[in-house]
């Protein structure tokens, strides 16, 4: 029996930067002259007296300057400020685990481990730049009272903004695991290992959800392991993606319904609606250790995961298409319009359990270790291949399978094939030398159609780039400990840059 009770655990977090203050922004661009000629701030000549003491230090903005000669003006220091934010996150956690051997097979004891745990986390974040302080008419008219030129929907800040965020989830937990060795040292059945594991997880944001894998091992001879794996597994939203608050900012739009093109405000935060992730993982292979081979091991898996209801996130183009193409949609209700065929006012981003991503391939793994000269050699291969990699954002639009290819020259590729060469030799005097080969498969670069991926017309290279590197080590006496050891060290890195070409 294991009991274990965790203490709280606090993080903290503060980040400062300059927001632009709507409000001082459009006083300070608002700039005219006064009785005696100089260059003032309208707000600061107005009737009302109110405005005046609110914008008495406004000092114009001239946007026609650049660099320094921009930054370094008074109404660049008036229309910024300094945004800060705390973040708090607390962490309790309670655990109650029992393990032991009741009974035996004819492989050995059966293993089983039982056990609960209970978990609460909580998030709580303060900002000065909480851009919800606007979030209705009355706010804003009130805000922006004696400012001209103000649109209807503008918002405290504009971009860079923290909005508050407060929340917390109750995690309990009941779970079991348990190791069948069912029989060993037979024909064929050198050792055969049956393992299942279950969980059930209760969070008080979602409610329940049921994990468990299945494992199969299996020896037919002592040279050769057989392996396979099934599990249902589930990743949970973060305090962040539930309780975060929300943050204001622009996006592009080209908008269908009233065919207008512009920046439209967006509204972004968190969803405490979110539920877990669920995934299926099936992986199957087998490692080599042949006895006529000492030090060598080579293992083979293939790998398939599946997660439906990934944690994704639509932006503005494609939220206001899905709603345009079905007038039910959900993201219709985070759409605004002044009226059913204007320019939208805001755009609400929300991530949601909307997403899908199916991968499959292999992983190669080979080692070898032995007696060379005067010192040790060792020498390791990892190999991957792709199969695919589909990924879909919604429900909404097509999926794509990235799998040896690079999506609209964005920064992301995925070879089919991907490797890495270690070889490490220490000598018996403290020489080491090492040599690391990696080596990225090619991709084809181009854009994407609605069903699958267009064939490249540009493809990049594979790539082998080379890290050696020396190291020589010596061990002395020394007055002040019982020995001492001095490290002369080069490392030469052969960096290459796989060129783009035309097939």
């Amino acid at each position: 029996m294991v009991g274990q009770l965790y203490p709280w655990q606090f993080q903290a977090q503060r980040r400062p930067a300059w927001p632009l203050r709507l409000s001082e922004a459009y006083a300070a661009l608002d700039a005219v002259r006064d009785t005696n000629g100089n260059i003032v701030c309208r707000p600061t000549l107005s009737a009302d007296p109110v405005i005046r003491a609110r914008f008495a230090g406004c000092q114009p903005l001239n946007i026609f300057l650049t660099g320094d000669a921009y930054t370094n003006q008074p109404g660049y220091d008036y229309a910024t400020g300094t945004m800060s934010y705390d973040a708090r996150i607390k962490h309790d956690a309670a655990a109650l685990q029992f393990q032991g051997s009741p009974f035996e097979l004819p492989g050995g004891p059966v293993d089983i481990v039982v056990g609960g745990e209970w978990r609460k986390q909580s998030l709580d974040l303060t900002s000065n730049s909480d851009p919800s302080r606007l979030d209705t008419a009355a706010e804003r008219s009130e805000y922006f009272a004696g400012l001209r030129g103000v649109s209807s929907t503008s918002l405290f800040y504009w971009l860079t903004n923290v909005g508050q965020a407060q929340g917390s989830v109750t995690v309990k937990e009941a779970f079991g695991e348990i190791n069948l060795p069912i029989v060993k040292d037979m024909p064929f059945l050198n050792s055969l290992e049956l393992n299942g594991a279950g969980r059930i997880t209760d969070y008080s944001t979602s409610g329940q959800v049921e994990t468990w894998k299945v494992g199969l091992t299996w020896k037919p001879v002592q040279d050769i392991l057989l392996r396979g794996t099934i599990s249902r597994d589930i990743r949970a939203p973060t305090l962040f993606d539930l309780f975060a608050g929300d943050q204001s900012g622009i996006g592009l739009l080209t908008d269908p319904v009233s065919g207008q093109s512009g920046n439209v405000s967006t509204v972004s935060g968190g969803n405490r609606l979110l539920d877990p992730e669920k995934a299926k993982t099936r992986t199957f292979g087998f490692v080599l250790t042949p006895r006529f081979l000492p030090g060598f091991s080579l293992s083979a898996d293939y790998f398939n995961l599946k997660i439906d209801g990934a944690i994704g996130t639509l932006d503005t183009t494609r939220i206001v298409q899905n709603c345009v193409a079905n007038a039910s949609a959900p993201e219709c209700a985070l759409i605004t319009r002044p009226s059913p065929t204007a320019f939208p006012s805001l755009v609400r981003i929300a991530a949601a359990n909307i997403a899908r991503l199916e991968t499959a391939g292999i992983d190669i793994d080979a080692s070898y270790a032995t007696r060379l000269g005067n010192g040790n050699f060792s020498a390791r291969a990892y190999v991957s291949w792709l199969d695919k990699y589909v990924t879909q954002q919604s429900a909404a639009v097509p999926a794509y399978d990235s799998a040896g290819y690079g999506i609209n020259n964005g920064p992301i590729a995925r070879p089919k094939w991907r490797g890495t060469l270690n070889l490490n030799y220490v000598s018996d005097g403290g020489l080491t030398i090492f040599v690391s080969e990696q080596y990225t498969g090619p991709v084809k670069v181009d854009r994407a159609n609605r069903t699958t991926i267009i064939p490249g017309r540009r493809r990049l290279r594979s790539g082998t780039p080379t890290s050696p590197s020396a190291r020589r080590s010596r061990a002395g006496a020394a007055a002040w400990s019982r020995s001492s050891r001095s490290t002369i060290c080069s490392t030469a890195i052969r960096r290459w840059w796989p060129p783009i070409f035309r097939v």
